[in-house]
C-alpha cells in the first residue's frame, strides 16, 4: 500500500515515543487476518447517565423560633407507605418540645423517605388544634395524571412513542413511581436523535400531577477522529481513525454508525444501523466490516496479504436494575471469513460462525471514598471451518486441531476508586477461558500493545487462556492535566492442548508471563481535543521472545511509548 502523506509527520513522533532500536528481519509467526482485526479497535460501550430526578429546593434550615410539646403524629391520607413505617421515621421527634424549624424538617425528611421508596408526595400541615400534643401530617401522594409532551421543535422521534416509554410503567391515577420514571427516561435518552427530560406539573384532578417529556433534538452527526501509533510494525504503527453516527435521519431513532481505519497497510471500515424495537430499552442492531491489509517489515518478504469481511446482527436491552446497579444482555451471532495469502500461495480460506451471549454491568458503591464498578462476561459457542484450504484443514487436523466446534468464555473487570478529589485508583482485570478445542488466532487473546501489557508490542503473546492485570494510580493535576503511573502483568496459555512436538522448532513455553511498569499524561487540550501519551519498561524476561531475543515484531527494545490524540464533534 502506498503510505498517506498524513503519517509522514505523524511516523516522526511516534518513532521518538517508541525509543527506536535497531530491529532484525523476523521473529515468531507473521499475522492473519484473524490476529490483525481483533486487535483493532472496538466500538466504545457506553453506559446509561443516571436520571436527574426534580429537585424540591427544599433545604433543611437552622433551628429557631418557640417550641411546642408534640407527643405523637397523626398521618393523614399516606396509601403506599404505611403508618407504621412513617411513625418510625418521625420517632426521634417525639414527646419533644419542637420549634417550626423542627417541623419543616420532619416534612422534608417525609418527602425524602417517599423519593427513597420510589414515589412523590407533597407533605403539609393542615389547620392544627394540637389536642393531646397530636401533630396531624397530611400528606397528598403524586398521582398520574396526563402524560404529555413538550419540544421547541418537531422531534427526531414519534411523539407518540415517546409518551409510551413512559406510559408503560405509570398507570393514571396511581401513584407516581419514580424508579420506574427514572429508568423509562434513561430508556429514552438511549434512542438516538433526542435528549429527554422531565417535570411534573399540577394535574386537572386534585392530587394528580401531569408529566411533561420535554425533549430537544441532538445533532445529526457525532463521533470522533483519532491519530495514534497504537499499531504494529508489520501493518503500520501510525493509525487514523474516524467513527461517525448519523443520528435518526428518519426520525424513527435509529442509529447509522461508519468506521474507517487507515494505516501503511491496512484499510479497515465498516458501517451499520440500530433501531430502539419496543418502548423500551430493546435495540437491534447489525454491523458489517471489512479489512484488508498488506505485510510489511519483517514480513516483507514473505509478500503477504489478507483480508476478513463481518456480518453480525445483536439485540441488547437492560434486565435489571436497582439503585445506582444496571444489567444489560445483549445477544448476537456473527458470521466471519478469513483469508491470507503469503509466499506465492493461498496459506488459509476460512469461516467462523459464532453465537455470543454478553451480559454488561455498572455500580457505584461507597466502599472507601467510594467507586464505579464496570464489568463484562461473554460467552461465546462456535464453529470454525478451515475446509476452504485443504493444505491448511490438513495440517490443523495434526496439531493445534482447530478445526469444528469450540467455546470460549472472557470477562473484563474496572474498578475506578477514589482516593482524594483529585486522586484515584484504577483497576483493570481481563481475562478469558477456551473450553476443550484450541482457538483460532481470530479468537485468542493477545497480552501486548497500548491497551494490555504496554511495555511490549501490539499481538504479543497470543493464547488460548489468558488473565491481564493493570494498576492505575492517576492524579488530577487540574481539570485539563492528569497523570498516572502503572504496573502490568499478564499471563498467557498459547494453546489450551498442546499436542507432540508442538514447540520443538521454538521451545517456548506454553505458559508464561509479561510483566512492565510506566508513566503517562492526559492533556485534554480543549473541550474536544484529548492527548494520551505513555511510555513503559519492560520487568523481566519475554519467555515468549524468538532465539534472538525478539519480540514477534522483531525487535528487543526495552522501552516503548504510545500516544493517542483524539478529536470529538
Amino acid at each position: 500500500m502506498q503510505r498517506l502523506p498524513f503519517f509522514r509527520c505523524f511516523h516522526a513522533l511516534s518513532i521518538f515515543l517508541c525509543f527506536i532500536l535497531p530491529c532484525t528481519l523476523h521473529a515468531g509467526a507473521a499475522p492473519d487476518a484473524g490476529t490483525i482485526e481483533r486487535t483493532l479497535p472496538k466500538l466504545p460501550k457506553t453506559l446509561p447517565q443516571e436520571f436527574e430526578k426534580p429537585s424540591t429546593d427544599e433545604k433543611e434550615v437552622i433551628d429557631v423560633g418557640p417550641k411546642i410539646l408534640i407527643k405523637d403524629f397523626d398521618f393523614i391520607g399516606n396509601e403506599v407507605i404505611t403508618t407504621e413505617a412513617l411513625s418510625m421515621l418521625v420517632a426521634p421527634y417525639k414527646n419533644k418540645n419542637l420549634s417550626m424549624t423542627d417541623l419543616e424538617n420532619i416534612r422534608l425528611l417525609i418527602g425524602d423517605y417517599y423519593r427513597q421508596q420510589g414515589f412523590w408526595a407533597s407533605v403539609i400541615y393542615g389547620d392544627q388544634d394540637f389536642a393531646d400534643n397530636i401533630l396531624v401530617v397530611d400528606i397528598f401522594e403524586a398521582k398520574v395524571g396526563s402524560i404529555l409532551h413538550e419540544s421547541d421543535d418537531e422531534p427526531r422521534f414519534p411523539r407518540e412513542r415517546i409518551i409510551a416509554f413512559i406510559e408503560r410503567n405509570q398507570d393514571k391515577g396511581q401513584p407516581i413511581k419514580i424508579k420506574e420514571l427514572d429508568y423509562s427516561i434513561q430508556d429514552l435518552n438511549s434512542v438516538a436523535g433526542i435528549f429527554s427530560s422531565i417535570t411534573l406539573k399540577p394535574g386537572t384532578e386534585v392530587g394528580e400531577s401531569d408529566i411533561v417529556v420535554q425533549t430537544t433534538n441532538t445533532p445529526y452527526f457525532s463521533g470522533s477522529f483519532s491519530v495514534d501509533n497504537h499499531g504494529s510494525r508489520s501493518t503500520g504503527y501510525e493509525r487514523a481513525f474516524l467513527m461517525l453516527d448519523v443520528n435518526s435521519p428518519f426520525e424513527l431513532g435509529e442509529k447509522f454508525n461508519f468506521m474507517y481505519l487507515a494505516t501503511t497497510e491496512i484499510n479497515y471500515w465498516g458501517a451499520g444501523i440500530s433501531y430502539p424495537l419496543f418502548n423500551d430499552s430493546t435495540i437491534i442492531s447489525y454491523n458489517y466490516t471489512t479489512l484488508d491489509y498488506d505485510l510489511g517489515a519483517p514480513y516483507g518478504s514473505l509478500n503477504g496479504y489478507g483480508d476478513s469481511k463481518t456480518h453480525s446482527g445483536a439485540i441488547t436491552r437492560n434486565l435489571w436494575r436497582q439503585g445506582s446497579f444496571q444489567l444489560s444482555g445483549t445477544g448476537s451471532y456473527a458470521y466471519r471469513t478469513y483469508y491470507n495469502f503469503a509466499s506465492g500461495s493461498e496459506t488459509s480460506d476460512k469461516n467462523i460462525k459464532a453465537w455470543i451471549l454478553t451480559l454488561d454491568a455498572a455500580f457505584q458503591d461507597s466502599f472507601a471514598s467510594g467507586g464505579i464498578n464496570i464489568a463484562s462476561l461473554a460467552t461465546i459457542i462456535g464453529r470454525l471451518d478451515l475446509s476452504g484450504n485443504p493444505s491448511d484443514y490438513s495440517a490443523d487436523s495434526t496439531t493445534a486441531k482447530t478445526n469444528g466446534s469450540f467455546e470460549k468464555l472472557s470477562a473484563s473487570y474496572i474498578r475506578i476508586q477514589r482516593i482524594t478529589d483529585k486522586d484515584s485508583l484504577w483497576l483493570t482485570l481481563t481475562g478469558q477461558y477456551a473450553f476443550d478445542n484450541n482457538l483460532d488466532s481470530a479468537e485468542k487473546m493477545s497480552l501486548g500493545g497500548a491497551t494490555g501489557v504496554r511495555a511490549y508490542p501490539t499481538s504479543e503473546a497470543n493464547g488460548d487462556h489468558g488473565l491481564m492485570i493493570q494498576v492505575e494510580v492517576r492524579h488530577a493535576f487540574n481539570p485539563f492535566v492528569t497523570a498516572k503511573v502503572f504496573y502490568d502483568w499478564g499471563q498467557i496459555y498459547q494453546y489450551a492442548n498442546t499436542w507432540t512436538n508442538w514447540n520443538s522448532s521454538s521451545g517456548t513455553p506454553n505458559k508464561y508471563q509479561l510483566k512492565g511498569a510506566g508513566m503517562g499524561i492526559l492533556y485534554q487540550v480543549f473541550e474536544t481535543v484529548s492527548v494520551d501519551a505513555m511510555i513503559a519498561t519492560k520487568i523481566g524476561n519475554n519467555r515468549g521472545e524468538d532465539s534472538s531475543s525478539k519480540d514477534n515484531d522483531g525487535t528487543d527494545w526495552g522501552t516503548r511509548g504510545w500516544v493517542s490524540i483524539t478529536k470529538t464533534f
